[in-house]
């Protein structure tokens, strides 16, 4: 029972976030009309208003889908999701152009409104993410992107030491990581993204894990524990990683690490 509550919870937040960006989609195009014709100029629009707000809501609801964005944890939300929102709203506006002049060859839909739906959108779906990351982590600091030579990693554990550390990676300097996985017990967490890592789920399922990732190239030389484990199961992950030529480490406590970035930062 347990269970079946926790997956109802993630299907009803991946919902709400559904028809967050389904609204934000709907709101956006009326915005554009308006802010392209005016007040004095909108009767012009009255024959497909409507017809348009629905089918550009529909196009971008199926893209968004499509392209997972409902995946990311905006409790963690990062530059990776936004660039996300910026491909998906892309793809969405283009979509839509190209079906609407199948219909009407955009007859009496000034060009210029797809333009200023698509910052619209990439703004309306973008600011609700980061204000709630900064409602609740008060503040964002900026992630670049990852050395591809970094060594790739594998975390356990999707809570805010793994998010801290995951955030230190991506912005570059003197460590040379790159997490190419997340593993973690929460049912809720399973198949999300953290700074647009997947999250792969429950940890029984490391070796296939690790397969699945050497198998896209992405071979796993470490892996970091972020949270405390039982022995028992610390000792089947080992045996794991020894089979694969893996290292097994534990990611320092966060006073450790917060003392190990201030000294780094020093020194510089």
């Amino acid at each position: 029972r347990c269970t079946m509550i926790q997956s109802l919870a993630r299907i009803n937040r991946s919902m709400v976030a559904m028809m967050h960006d389904a609204l934000m989609a709907a709101i956006s195009f009326l915005a554009a009309i308006y802010l392209r014709l005016g007040s004095s100029e909108l009767v012009f629009a009255e024959s497909y208003l409507m017809p348009a707000t629905l089918l550009f809501t529909l196009v971008c609801m199926l893209v968004f889908m499509h392209m997972r964005l409902y995946r990311g944890i905006w409790r963690f939300a990062s530059v990776e999701d936004l660039l996300n929102i910026v491909k998906a709203v892309s793809l969405a506006i283009l979509i839509f152009a190209c079906l609407l002049f199948l219909i009407s060859r955009l007859e009496g839909l000034p060009r210029s409104v797809l333009m200023i739906n698509w910052m619209l959108l990439i703004g309306m779906l973008g600011a609700p993410r980061f204000l709630y990351r900064v409602v609740k982590d008060k503040g964002i600091k900026t992630a670049f992107k990852r050395d591809e030579s970094a060594i790739p990693l594998l975390l356990m554990g999707a809570g805010e030491a793994a998010e801290r550390f995951v955030r230190e990676t991506l912005r570059g300097g003197e460590h040379n990581y790159h997490v190419v996985g997340i593993m973690d017990d929460n049912p809720l967490r399973k198949d999300r993204t953290l700074h647009g890592i997947r999250i792969y789920g429950h940890s029984s399922a490391l070796a296939v894990v690790l397969d699945k990732l050497k198998r896209k190239g992405h071979a796993v030389q470490r892996i970091i524990l972020t949270e405390t484990t039982q022995p028992d199961q610390l000792q089947q992950w080992a045996e794991i990683a020894d089979a694969r030529g893996v290292s097994l480490s534990r990611l320092p406590r966060i006073d450790e690490f917060d003392q190990r970035l201030t000294d780094r930062r020093t020194l510089r």
